[in-house]
């Protein structure tokens, strides 16, 4: 069928219709072919197709994608190691993967098992792992740590605690410790002290009280000096003999 023709399918009894070859060519007036079966629909345009399912399943098997500079590629199934490291398989598996190989050959994405499910990214690989056991981090590569980043200060028990909320802690009790005890002989003593800890700074205030030659009571209060300023208490009593 040469340039500037047109096809057409024709019902023949009941369920069925004609087969043809549509030949479209840039000065033809038609711009979209469409067929549908059921619930599902497949458009077919100038460089595109567009397959639509409703309440269905949809296979896609060895196909690829390409949408301007982004290729989309089914690979089929994919594996992880302990570390986190994802690895195309190129054939079935119960697995789901999206995945993309960078310059380097690291190869990133998102892998959904029957027991787990692993997320990685960067130039080289971080991945995450979410498992029974809860989430692991990992360097893909070597199974080494990695740091996590941009966590807010925790606030419930089962909350994730920060480095400023843990070094101002230590530095609240450095603080605490370094008040000077009441002088023997006395009976009264108030005293400062000053903590640091991974460049986070503490002030503390505190008292000793001797009950009696054998007896001293002791309390103290810190404060961290970050953002959240949280307040350490402390209380303490010695016997000697």
């Amino acid at each position: 069928m040469g340039v500037n023709a047109f096809a057409t399918a024709n019902n023949i009894g009941t369920n069925s219709a004609a087969a043809s070859t549509n030949l479209i060519g840039s000065t033809n007036t038609g711009t979209t072919v469409t067929s549908t079966a059921g619930n599902s629909s497949q458009a077919l345009q100038n460089n595109s197709a567009v397959t639509r399912v409703t309440g269905g399943t949809t296979a896609f098997s060895g196909g690829s994608t390409t949408v301007g500079q982004l290729r989309i590629e089914n690979t089929g199934g994919a594996t992880v190691d302990a570390n986190g490291l994802i690895t195309a398989t190129g054939g079935t598996a119960p697995s789901v993967a999206l995945t993309l190989t960078n310059g380097l050959g690291n190869t990133h994405g998102l892998v959904v098992t029957e027991t787990q499910t692993t997320i990685s990214g960067g130039t080289q690989s971080s991945s995450m792992t979410l498992g029974d056991n809860g989430a692991t981090f990992s360097n893909a590569a070597t199974g080494a740590p990695v740091q996590v980043h941009g966590v807010d200060d925790g606030t419930a028990d089962f909350d994730a605690v920060n480095v400023r909320q843990f070094a101002g802690a230590i530095a609240s009790v450095t603080a605490m410790a370094n008040i000077p005890q009441v002088d023997p002989g006395k009976t009264y003593a108030m005293g400062v002290g000053y903590g640091n800890y991974m460049s986070k700074d503490a002030l503390a205030l505190g008292g000793t009280y001797r009950l009696d030659e054998s007896t001293v009571l002791k309390a103290s209060l810190a404060s961290n000096m970050h953002d959240s300023q949280e307040t350490t208490v402390g209380l303490g009593a010695a016997w000697s003999w």
